[in-house]
């Protein structure tokens, strides 16, 4: 099948869709399993196993952030060490060092996820799309696929790609909800099934959004939104996945407290740090300029998706061997890298003066 009209074309004719298997519902319907014993512990495991996914949620978004911190500012402090101790102003000491740091993190997020888990290819939003609607995804969800996940988006991140966390923060907790439940508690195993299963990852999606941006009613609302129309949703099912959201955050508040060894709080329960936005009082004048800004940002969007398309299609036609994947990984990174390296150049040198602390975790001071 041509590649460059497989988007355009429904159904697909490459029949893809054919080789995914869709979950057993029916079974949990079936009168043995409607009339097996249950009593009122088991409603409390159920409890107990949301407790669970969102104490391992905070850990791992928790360690994910530590990891990802340490590592980008061992870049930036190394990078900046060369320049003041071995370069002439900005030689190339620093920046192949800065970019071959960068491209060596990406090889090893690529590598890892090629060949040791391939389950964890992009944001996994799709495929939790799919599942919770009933496509059987096989490969999206394991310890495998949770390890290289997590150290391969602390990789990418500390690489200096362009990507964000939450998509596979969603895809993560996730994963952090399918071994909650394969624990190995009594009791648990009335949770292994189909029906239970698809819960518990829509809790997982939502916590792992609600901890990207410390937002536990957007997160339960994001999986209700990528599940539609699907009917699983009950008012018991809303309020569990809430409380997975709301616990996840406050419990990621605390453990980044006692990691920074800060005051106890809930003041940095998110991953994705937006820092300090200085707001003031807005007149009429500002309408025009927002709406000339909507426009360029509309343009811009609908070019961004177009070359996105399209280069797409260029990558599925050509870009067929692991190897090439990885390749081609490393070579953005080596490239955006170069460009963050030298972009501070072009602008020239700049007081600190008047900055706070978000911002001046940002500056880089080179050869000023």
């Amino acid at each position: 099948m041509n590649p460059l009209k497989s988007p355009r074309v429904y159904p697909r004719l490459d029949n893809v869709y054919k080789h995914k298997k869709s979950l057993n519902y029916d079974a949990m319907r079936s009168k043995i399993m409607v009339d097996r014993p249950k009593g009122r512990w088991l409603y409390i495991e159920e409890w107990i196993a949301y407790f669970f996914l969102a104490i391992g949620l905070a850990v791992v978004s928790s360690l994910i952030e530590w990891m990802e911190h340490g590592l980008i500012h061992y870049k930036v402090h190394e990078t900046q060490h060369i320049i003041d101790h071995h370069d002439l102003a900005l030689g190339p000491a620093a920046w192949a060092f800065f970019a071959f740091f960068s491209a060596a993190m990406v090889f090893i997020a690529a590598f890892m996820t090629v060949y040791i888990g391939p389950g964890s290819y992009g944001s996994g939003v799709a495929e939790l799309m799919g599942y919770l609607n009933g496509v059987n995804y096989t490969s999206t969800f394991g310890g495998w696929t949770l390890f290289v996940k997590v150290f391969a988006v602390v990789f990418a991140v500390a690489g200096g790609l362009c990507i964000g966390k939450e998509g596979p923060l969603a895809h993560i907790g996730a994963n952090v909800a399918m071994l909650c439940i394969y624990l190995p508690i009594n009791g648990f195993e009335y949770l292994r099934n189909d029906v239970k299963k698809r819960e518990y990852i829509a809790a997982g999606t939502s916590a792992g959004v609600s901890a990207a941006f410390g937002a536990p009613i957007g997160g339960t609302l994001f999986a209700f939104e990528i599940s539609k129309p699907n009917t699983f949703w009950s008012f018991d099912v809303i309020w569990r996945v809430f409380f997975c959201c709301a616990l996840s955050t406050f419990l990621l508040g605390l453990v980044n407290a006692i990691r920074d060894g800060e005051p106890l709080g809930v003041y940095n329960s998110s991953v994705l740090k937006f820092g300090y936005v200085d707001t003031s009082n807005a007149g009429l004048g500002v309408i025009p300029a927002s709406m000339l800004l909507g426009l360029i940002s509309g343009l811009l969007g609908a070019g961004f998706v177009e070359v996105n398309s399209r280069l797409s299609m260029l990558r599925k036609k050509y870009i067929k061997s692991n190897w090439l994947k990885i390749f081609e990984a490393c070579c953005f990174s080596f490239a955006t890298a170069t460009a963050f390296y030298w972009t501070p150049v072009l602008s020239g040198c700049k007081s600190t003066d008047g900055l706070n602390h978000d911002a001046l975790e940002l500056a880089v001071q080179y050869d000023c």
